[in-house]
């Protein structure tokens, strides 16, 4: 569907007829009626409260446009306006489609090569990563030990606390009754 298309169709959902009553009370107000329908007017006035109350409110509305000024627009204002609206009325020539794409392939090439080039860095960096890692050096024997008694080692400031081993049997002959040693 073409946008001409499309803007019809929104056109038509958004006419609506107008009022016969209304479009006759408003011809009455212009006084562009014929006498005998003018009088038939009248008479439907009178009977109607709500058709006089609309006609009420059509003349208050033509009284307040009739007290404002008339808008003038100057000479640059309509030539802006419509040079505006040619701008955007004007359909893209095939020349300017032709560019429009080919920078549309540039920019798409540009972040396709972006792309490739931080997947590339991403593969290195791993690859380097795995040979940083089994060019690790094997533990020793010492290091092992060390890692066995790690427990023992993390607490090795409170246990450097200890006076001798009479203080670690009265420690235990302690917490069997309940109660606490001081080192």
């Amino acid at each position: 569907m073409s946008p001409a298309e499309s803007e019809s169709k929104t056109d038509d959902a958004d006419h609506v007829e107008p009022d016969p009553r209304l479009t006759r009370l408003v011809a009455y107000l212009d006084g562009e009626l014929p006498a005998e329908e003018s009088e038939l007017m009248e008479q439907e006035l009178a009977a109607e409260p709500a058709l006089r109350k609309a006609a009420d409110s059509l003349d208050r509305t033509w009284q307040m446009l009739a007290a404002l000024e008339e808008a003038a627009a100057s000479g640059e204002f309509t030539r802006k306006t419509i040079a505006s609206i040619r701008t955007v009325s004007t359909p893209d020539t095939p020349q300017s489609q032709l560019g429009q794409s080919r920078s549309r392939i540039r920019s798409l090439l540009a972040n396709t090569l972006l792309t490739l080039l931080w997947t590339a860095a991403g593969f290195a960096g791993g690859a380097a990563g795995l040979a940083l890692a089994g060019n690790a050096p094997t533990p020793s024997s010492q290091d092992e030990q060390l890692l066995q008694n790690l427990d023992l080692l993390l607490d090795y400031q409170n246990m450097r606390q200890i006076p001798d081993a009479r203080f670690l049997q009265q420690l235990a002959q302690d917490e069997k009754t309940g109660t606490e040693t001081q080192p």
